[in-house]
């Protein structure tokens, strides 16, 4: 089982027996106990069942409780103990819901028409395209997350020579070709204000697009075979947290990039994050304490950013419902709250969601661990041992001391620096 909160709501997944994915919002409706708080179990028939690990009620896939120990055996299962359910799609490795039951359960403040399809990208079910996936929880409201991605202008200045970022000689004006702002969004091409394109690839066209509520996808057009693009899904967990679900994918990916550990390209991901926790915290902190609409607090430039303002423009038309949102001209009441202290670190945001990960981690910690006690007990035989096995055994200490240095550094790399608040 695995349990996301969705828009301050809980939801757990598991897969049933077919390998399909079933979703129940995580509420016994017994007493309220956290049905993730349970476990799995077998029905007999190749079905699985979540049982509540407080009182053993049991629940299948469609939401029905099939057995209550407690009840007695004259007595009918009522006729409302029955979980919360909702509609569940799997669309490129992305599982995606819909609140099936009643409205309070998770999902999006703005439902998604009843046949709205699954927002994928086309090219990723290309053949020989490469994807790396990548997935993090962030201490801010979705509609910073994506004004933060949908900011091409900031790279080149807040990611200055990192690896996937930008070089700050680079900044400059953007020009936008922008699109009608529709209920499913907007798009654009960018370019150079000077002709150049901003990716620098060399005549090929870049464009980017707000698919709504969630996706920021860039892609670039080469005019030949070739696909590359970075989609930007976000969902949000709460009022001030986030979940954003990255992938970045193409089918020219050098030999070393398709080997690459995943756990390496995470610490990447990670990092270019972390450079822009900080300076949108404290956007989101100095906006929270304003009254008035953006217009009235921002000098934005359309020669840079011209995406941001159609994305605050689109929450003016569409995000009304959302009691937390900032438009450009108009916000909801709850949109001058503070935010409540989150802190936040490497391994809670993003590690202990990862397998990959997760078990790098692991791996790297015991190395470390082993590695320095059996240094320790090298050197305290070689103190003991005649020439020249303590020689021997004096090395075999050094060379584990540094094996264990090794992984202490890998291991803050995997979990970053400290924690961030």
């Amino acid at each position: 089982m695995h349990r996301v909160d969705i828009a301050g709501h809980g939801c757990v997944f598991f897969r049933d027996g077919d390998g399909s994915v079933k979703a129940l919002r995580d509420h016994c409706p017994h007493r309220g106990a956290r049905l993730s708080d349970g476990r799995l179990r077998a029905d007999g028939t190749g079905r699985r069942e979540i049982e509540c690990g407080y009182h053993g009620w049991r629940f299948d896939g469609a939401g029905r409780c099939t057995s209550i120990p407690q009840r007695l055996s004259s007595q009918g299962i009522p006729a409302g103990a029955c979980a919360v359910t909702a509609e569940v799609q799997e669309a490129q490795g992305l599982v995606w819901l819909r609140e099936t039951r009643n409205d309070d359960v998770a999902g999006s403040d703005a439902e998604p028409a009843a046949d709205a399809p699954p927002l994928t990208v086309a090219d990723v079910d290309a053949e020989n395209v490469h994807c790396i996936d990548f997935a993090i929880d962030l201490p801010y409201g979705q509609d910073f997350l994506i004004e933060n991605v949908l900011d091409y202008a900031h790279i080149h200045i807040a990611h200055d020579r990192s690896r996937g970022g930008g070089l700050r000689e680079l900044a400059g004006p953007l020009e936008f070709e922008l699109s009608e702002i529709r209920a499913d969004g907007f798009e654009t091409t960018l370019t150079r204000a000077d002709g150049d394109d901003p990716r620098d690839t060399g005549g090929a066209t870049a464009h980017a697009a707000f698919r709504a509520p969630g996706l920021v996808h860039y892609w670039t057009d080469y005019g030949d075979d070739r696909i590359a693009g970075l989609a930007l899904y976000s969902t949000p967990l709460a009022r001030d947290r986030c979940r954003l679900l990255y992938r970045a994918y193409t089918n020219f990916a050098s030999f070393r990039d398709r080997v690459r550990p995943r756990f390496f390209e995470h610490g990447y991901q990670c990092h270019l994050l972390e450079e822009d926790m900080a300076v949108v915290m404290g956007q989101a902190d100095n906006l929270a304490r304003t009254r008035g609409p953006l217009a009235r607090h921002w000098l934005p430039l359309r020669s840079s950013d011209r995406l941001v303002i159609a994305y605050r423009e689109w929450l003016d038309q569409y995000g009304s419902d959302r009691p937390e949102f900032i438009g450009l001209r108009t916000r909801g009441q709850q949109s001058h709250e503070p935010p409540a202290a989150r802190p936040i670190d490497r391994r809670s945001a993003h590690v202990h969601q990862c397998a990959d990960c997760a078990l790098a981690v692991r791996r790297v910690e015991f190395a470390e661990r082993w590695s320095f006690r059996a240094a320790f007990l090298g050197l305290a035989a070689a103190v003991c041992t005649p020439m020249p096995t303590d020689c021997v055994l004096a090395g075999t200490a050094v060379v584990l001391a540094a094996t264990g240095l090794g992984a202490r550094a890998l291991h803050r790399r995997l979990v970053g620096a400290g924690a961030t608040s």
